[in-house]
């Protein structure tokens, strides 16, 4: 990894606030930030010049889980990195988005430090 100017993270919520709050410190942290606000959005924009994934579960359409099963199972996809972060704070829901190969997962609210941590 470089610099946070090289790194480009997609952050995907429906709600949109939450994807501008993110976005916004991120971008102030120096990162190019992609936005998408439901699964479809997310599948178009994911690309191998996305460096990490952050990812709602509940969204319109596809959900989180589908989105993450999706981008594992394209070659140019399937390395890139997925914070799922989500309201579902159920152990099961940690277990089901670890397995379908999030890795991590945060749940809302968070402090926005965290995604930031080593």
């Amino acid at each position: 990894t470089g610099e946070p100017s090289e790194i480009r993270i997609l952050v995907v919520d429906d709600e949109e606030d939450v994807v501008e709050v993110i976005g916004h410190f991120l971008s102030e942290e120096g990162y190019q930030v992609e936005k998408a606000y439901d699964g479809e959005e997310a599948l178009k924009k994911a690309s191998p010049e996305i460096d990490l994934i952050v990812l709602d579960i509940m969204l319109p359409g596809l959900d989180g889980y589908e989105v993450c099963k999706r981008l594992r199972s394209r070659a140019e996809t399937e390395h890139i990195p997925i914070i799922f972060l989500t309201a579902k704070s159920e152990e099961e829901d940690q277990v089901k988005g670890l397995m379908m190969g999030g890795d991590d997962y945060l749940t809302k609210p968070v402090s926005t430090q965290v995604p930031l941590a080593e």
